[in-house]
């Protein structure tokens, strides 16, 4: 009889929900590519224009497949913890180059970002994870909130020194109390979604905060919309030589 461990019930776990979830998740935009595709075929006395409308579908179809199968394969990554060693994370580094990037890709949105003066201590971890993270809140407080609004993005550190705190605030409708953990499941999408986007943005958070042994909330902003904050222990600094 073959006897299978924690760590292989993770990964069969985690084969069939990602099975489950591909299956069901895209089935709709490869339905919606083939009709395109049989439109293309049947059509070749389509104008220009209507062709070139059928190829931008096909494209945003795509790039919706892509990115869903994406999202998918990094949180089935996690589910089966199949990560790399750990590292130490500068996170005012990561921010800041999270929200330069975040910029480049949503020009219109105006992002702000307050760093502590003095230096924090390492986050212990998976930096592609962290960044990941980071970048799920930019875009989805870009995405969710005015076309041409404000993202606040601030660090903190507590008191004690053993937690930092990524929030990013957004001017946008916010989530319901009621909603908000609800939202941070996979493929949880609002009541009138505002972007297409694949539903995974938060939920990818929420793993890689529990990855690290943080947590993720949602709650008001002082813009109006919603507030997310990432909360990360970080490691106590380590003792100074005697001179």
């Amino acid at each position: 009889m073959l006897l299978v461990d924690g760590r292989g019930r993770a990964c069969v776990h985690a084969t069939r929900r990602f099975t489950a979830d591909a299956g069901h998740e895209l089935r709709t935009p490869l339905t919606t590519l083939g009709m395109d595709l049989e439109i293309l075929r049947r059509g070749p006395s389509l104008s220009p224009g209507q062709r070139e409308q059928v190829l931008n579908a096909m494209a945003a179809e795509h790039q919706r497949i892509t990115t869903l199968l994406e999202g998918l394969q990094t949180l089935a990554r996690g589910d089966a913890r199949a990560l790399p060693a750990p590292d130490d994370i500068d996170l005012a580094d990561v921010l800041a180059q999270a929200v330069e990037h975040a910029q480049r890709r949503h020009p219109c949105v105006g992002y702000r970002l307050s760093l502590p003066v003095r230096e924090i201590p390492a986050v212990r971890g998976w930096p592609a994870g962290v960044r990941l993270a980071i970048d799920n809140l930019l875009d989805n407080a870009a995405l969710h909130g005015h076309p041409t609004g404000q993202v606040h993005v601030s660090l903190t550190v507590t008191t004690a020194a053993r937690d930092a705190q990524v929030v990013v605030a957004d001017d946008g409708p916010g989530i319901p109390d009621h909603q908000r953990e609800t939202m941070k499941e996979r493929f949880a999408r609002g009541a009138h979604p505002r972007s297409d986007g694949s539903g995974l943005g938060l939920a990818l958070v929420q793993q890689q905060a529990r990855l690290h042994g943080g947590t993720l909330h949602l709650g008001l902003s002082s813009l109006g919309g919603l507030a997310a904050v990432l909360t990360l222990p970080v490691q106590a600094p380590a003792p100074r030589a005697p001179r």
